[in-house]
């Protein structure tokens, strides 16, 4: 019972305005979802940036670190990366109701918002549908890249590897 209540979010508490909200994903956090057999391991922080509203609460997640999954080709286990944003509104209206994927409706008097399911559903579905060392390595040296590092030195690098493979 202790674990879900760290994830709840007090909305009532807040006044209207922008509010940051992080929580911490480790182990433990996969532990408690039943049926879970895809993610059991990982180190993620979440940022939740809350934007209270007169007539809805709209929150960003913004979930980055890594978790631990299988190769499906190897079958060897490796860090899978994870930066990904994440959108949630919650309307005020009569009843607590989901709408669609993307918006619930809650009462003007729901004390709080437990947001740990959602957070494993943003993981779930960010999920490569191939989930392979070498995809992963590639995206990692392309998110490189777009950081604007220079692509000569990624040359010198892969260039001395290849002299050491060849030496050998």
């Amino acid at each position: 019972m202790k674990f879900w209540r760290t994830f709840d979010i007090e909305v009532i508490k807040f006044v209207e305005g922008r509010h940051e909200i992080d929580f911490e994903i480790d182990d433990s956090f996969f532990q408690h979802f039943e049926d879970n057999h895809l993610v059991e391991k990982g180190n993620l922080t979440v940022r939740v940036n809350m934007k209270k509203g007169a007539n809805l609460i709209e929150m960003d997640f913004h979930i980055q670190g890594k978790f631990r999954l299988t190769c499906d080709r190897s079958l060897e286990e490796y860090d899978q990366p994870l930066d990904i944003h994440e959108t949630m509104i919650y309307k005020y209206g009569s009843e607590e109701v989901e709408i669609n994927e993307d918006v619930i409706m809650i009462t003007r008097d729901t004390p709080s918002v437990n947001v740990a399911q959602l957070i494993y559903e943003f993981i779930l579905i960010n999920l490569p549908a191939k989930k392979s060392i070498l995809i992963t390595v590639m995206n990692w040296m392309m998110m490189i890249l777009k950081e604007k590092v220079e692509l000569s030195i990624w040359m010198m690098i892969l260039t001395k590897m290849n002299l050491r493979t060849t030496q050998k």
